[in-house]
């Protein structure tokens, strides 16, 4: 569970250490020796770990894991025709059109721990018609009854990104945006009109 690849950490968690200055190689070497000599957490053992070490693994758990696990409630599902950038390998692009599916569903929390008994988890399922590739990502209740709108709630950037109108692309949780200047204003999240006119291409 968690990043499938060193590269993946590396690219995406690591940053984020507090530790991460130069010269921490030795570490990165350690870390990297680890990565090959220990299995993955499976589902099953997740739940077998104790309270404290279970919120730890779950930063890094996927949702998909759970929603296919714990038997979810679909809450609603919308669909959006999106026109999009699609990337060759050289680099050049074509548009394409394509639907874009959004489902929200909801889990007991008391099936994930103790913690959460009473409360609910939120998660909404994105996948395409043509290609059959889906995501899950994390929401806030608030967005449940709106599939679009919990999809855009997970896009937060510089609020100068939407109210320039600057477009960016997607892989996953990361966005890329192309500006000639640091981007330092207060970030937001999108609103659904701004998320599905300004997304140029997602993977």
């Amino acid at each position: 569970m968690g990043f499938k690849t060193f590269d993946q950490f590396l690219q995406r968690e690591f940053p984020t250490w507090d530790c991460m200055e130069e010269g921490n190689e030795e570490l990165l070497e350690d870390l990297k020796d680890a990565w090959s000599k220990y299995d993955k957490y499976s589902y099953e053992e997740v739940f077998s770990l104790s309270e404290n070490d279970m919120s730890y693994v779950f930063q890094y758990l996927e949702p998909r894991i759970l929603f296919e696990n714990l038997n979810p409630r679909r809450i609603k599902v919308d669909g959006k025709e999106v026109r999009r950038k699609k990337f060759q390998e050289d680099g050049s692009f074509e548009w394409i059109t394509k639907t874009s599916i959004y489902e929200t569903h909801e889990i007991e929390g008391e099936k994930i721990s103790e913690r959460l008994r009473g409360e609910k988890v939120y998660a909404v399922k994105c996948w395409c018609d043509s290609t059959g590739g889906e995501a899950w990502l994390w929401i806030d209740g608030e967005h449940k009854d709106d599939p679009l709108s919990a999809i855009s709630s997970c896009c937060v950037l510089p609020s100068e990104v939407f109210d320039n109108k600057m477009t960016f692309m997607r892989q996953g949780d990361i966005f890329i945006v192309e500006s000639d200047a640091p981007l330092d204003s207060k970030p937001r999240a999108a609103t659904k009109e701004e998320y599905f006119d300004l997304c140029v291409a997602e993977t």
